[in-house]
């Protein structure tokens, strides 16, 4: 079976544009939520989100914006032009370019599957692009495909794509639900009382093996593994009894094959009483009396949940720790909640640590559980 290989990534996030203030707002344990300043949140409960910076002149199509720039620095790290005759696109997103939508009502059709569009117009040759919308595993999904068209030989090369843009109406509707922190994300922390949006995108450029080694490509890790499973529970709540993410994560580690043991896993983590004990539950099941031996964290305490995009993101963050030799902490987690207590969350500080296998997990509405497993190329 044909391997898989990332040769390079572009991100732009509340942390910072490109890979590398990520991944510096990582080690410092750098938060970049604050005060909501796109739109007015008089009425709401909660009152802060984590927002991209200012861009350029266009306030709309916010989301392109931020998928250009992903792709531009994905390009440049892979040692790649943008002349390629052919580039294979597995995007995510759950909204799309939701801020044109709500300036113009009329543009409504198909509106997830217009993410990029421009951008993919500006590429040479032809562009084939696949749009999951399958919620906040959305890009993890389309990992997971761009992965399967690797090995099966229908592609030597693909864009992974997440982006997702933060709205009024977007905002309101979670807020209206009482999903939203009225403070701060504060993951497997007791006091947590919810979720903080955020926005964003992350590009990752996928190769297959052979092909990255023929140009001379530096490999950045191996997309060793994939798994998804559904919870069949509720429409919108997760499964709390971890089963559904369980399965997810055990046939990613199946689809790696052979691994030494796992250094990090990057938790779904929303700040929410009901993932973070659904997620702690699915570790038990995997791992049992060692699941509280493997350093776990959330980095939605710094980037916000972006929603369809957070695995495509949160890979990028995976990325960072294998790159940068260091694990990125749970910020904001002062008391751990009792379900949690006794699990590494490393929580406060990041930590120096060489990582050679990693996972990212991400759960969504309607069941959706999904795992990615990276491994230091060797």
């Amino acid at each position: 079976m044909r391997r898989a290989v990332i040769t390079g990534y572009g991100v732009v996030s509340a942390c910072g544009r490109g890979k590398h203030l990520l991944a510096n707002a990582l080690i410092e344990g750098r938060s970049g939520i604050a005060p909501v300043t796109l739109f007015d949140t008089n009425g709401c409960r909660c009152r802060q989100a984590a927002e991209v910076a200012s861009i350029g002149p266009d306030i709309l199509n916010r989301a392109g914006q931020f998928l250009s720039l992903a792709v531009d620095e994905a390009l440049a790290d892979a040692g790649l032009t943008v002349d390629l005759p052919h580039i294979t696109v597995f995007q995510g997103t759950a909204h799309g370019p939701l801020d044109l939508w709500e300036h113009n009502a009329d543009i409504c059709g198909a509106l997830p599957a217009r993410l990029g569009e421009n951008t993919w117009k500006k590429l040479g040759g032809q562009v084939s692009v696949t749009t999951l919308t399958s919620a906040c595993v959305a890009s993890t999904w389309a990992t997971g495909l761009a992965l399967h068209a690797i090995r099966c030989g229908k592609t030597d090369l693909a864009l992974v794509v997440g982006a997702e843009v933060l709205t009024n109406f977007l905002f309101r509707g979670f807020d209206a639900l009482r999903l939203l922190s009225s403070s701060s994300c504060r993951p497997f922390d007791r006091q947590r009382d919810g979720l903080i949006l955020g926005e964003g995108a992350a590009v990752l450029v996928l190769e297959s093996e052979t092909a990255a080694r023929k140009r001379g490509a530096q490999i950045r890790a191996e997309l060793a593994g994939f798994g998804a499973a559904s919870d069949a529970s509720h429409l919108t709540a997760p499964d709390v009894s971890g089963k559904g993410a369980a399965a997810a994560l055990s046939y990613a580690l199946k689809d790696a094959g052979s691994i030494d043991g796992i250094d990090y896993i990057n938790m779904h983590g929303t700040g929410t009483l009901h993932n973070d004990r659904m997620e702690i539950n699915a570790l038990k099941r995997v791992f049992g009396g060692d699941a509280n031996i493997i350093p776990i964290s959330s980095t939605k305490s710094m980037t916000g949940h972006t929603s369809g995009a957070a695995g495509a993101i949160e890979l990028a963050v995976c990325l960072a720790a294998l790159e940068q030799e260091c694990i990125p902490p749970t910020i904001g987690l002062d008391e751990p909640d009792p379900a949690c207590k006794g699990f590494d969350t490393v929580a406060g500080e990041a930590r120096r640590q060489r990582c050679n296998t990693v996972v990212n997990i991400n759960s969504g509405f309607g069941g959706n559980n999904a795992a990615l497993v990276l491994r230091r190329y060797a």
